[in-house]
């Protein structure tokens, strides 16, 4: 399949699936088998977040001062690290991060341990469990309404959709008179989504947006060799369609179907097959 014709039914396969530890055929009734369709150019990461100190900080402190960020991507229990002045770093859980006027306090359970100037790098490497505002980079494409999923770093997907994109804005207040733009801050965006789930995730997790709902019902055809199937073999497996009115389908996507083989304990198989929507109508 190199194209997916737009307002027609369009039928997948997943041709000739074989068990890799053993060699044998996998079964005509698994626990699922479905694929999923994703709008391949907006697949982008969740990116570690970087700021800066606005003022220094002493080996016994436990908090550092940041820009005010605004949508504000650090919460209570993100995993931060601070770079410290002899090159080392602090890395370690918030245990509250609060605002003032022109900046933001992120405080550590327990001390730096090492100095920190003020300019020194800070990051967002992990965030909380539970977390709804994500940074990514600001070349994004995604778009408010589109339903993403999040790798986890439980190995799982938060599937939920886009409530707000907006850039960063950091301020801080330099002369004690009024905030104003924060020098040498990176530009990233943030995206906040309709709920989260209660698993943290790594900076660098696969951010991939769905089109659609699953197709679920792949089903068995063909017979179904007794010994020696070969692998691919066009003649057997699970097929099923892509609906005339599948959501979020537009003519000149490049998407990945991925197709999904859920037969039990060590038989997962995911596989996909590059597409084009194409509109033969006009």
């Amino acid at each position: 399949m190199n194209k997916i014709r737009l307002g027609s039914d369009n039928l997948i396969a997943l041709n000739g699936p074989v068990d890799n530890s053993t060699g044998a055929v996998v079964g005509t009734s698994p626990t699922s088998c479905k694929a999923r369709i994703y709008n391949e150019r907006k697949e982008t990461q969740v990116q570690t977040f970087a700021t800066r100190l606005t003022a220094a900080a002493l080996s016994g402190d436990s908090a550092v001062k940041v820009p005010l960020l605004s949508p504000d991507p650090i919460v209570s229990g993100d995993t931060v690290r601070v770079t410290l002045d002899d090159g080392s770093v602090k890395e370690a859980a918030l245990s509250s991060n609060a605002n003032s006027t022109g900046y933001q306090t992120l405080t550590f359970a327990t001390t730096l341990g090492v100095a920190a100037a003020t300019g020194n790098l800070v990051e967002v490497v992990t965030k909380v469990a539970s977390a709804t505002v994500f940074p990514i980079r600001a070349d994004t494409l995604l778009e408010v309404g589109d339903q993403v999923e999040i790798r986890q770093d439980d190995g799982q997907s938060l599937t939920t959709t886009i409530i707000q994109l907006q850039k960063v804005v950091a301020t801080e207040d330099a002369s004690d008179l009024a905030p104003t733009a924060a020098k040498n801050q990176p530009t990233f965006f943030a995206i906040t989504v309709a709920a989260g789930r209660a698993q943290a995730t790594t900076a660098g997790a696969r951010l991939r947006v769905k089109l659609g709902d699953d197709v679920s019902s792949l089903a068995s055809f063909g017979s179904f060799p007794t010994s020696n199937p070969v692998a691919g073999d066009t003649a057997w497996g699970f097929r099923g369609a892509i609906p005339d009115d599948q959501a979020g389908l537009k003519a000149g996507q490049d998407v990945r179907v991925e197709i999904e083989y859920n037969g039990g304990a060590g038989l997962q198989l995911v596989t996909s097959i590059m597409a084009k929507i194409v509109d033969e109508t006009t």
